[in-house]
């Protein structure tokens, strides 16, 4: 059991410094505007509120 561990949630990789701002690199959900939207290969997705975005190629 003490094998299945998950990765810690690394949300460093969300956030970037530049010229001292702080930047969000994912993109905010159009209908909460704090929640970040989770970029897939073919979508992006707010898990809380269920908004879905596709990406045309």
């Amino acid at each position: 059991m003490a094998d299945d561990k998950k990765p810690a949630y690394q949300r460093y990789k969300l956030y970037e410094v530049k010229d001292g701002k702080l930047i969000r690199k994912n993109p905010r959900s159009p209908k909460d505007n704090g929640l970040f939207m989770a970029v897939h290969s073919d979508r992006k997705h707010c898990g809380t509120t269920g908004h879905t975005e596709k990406n045309d190629k």
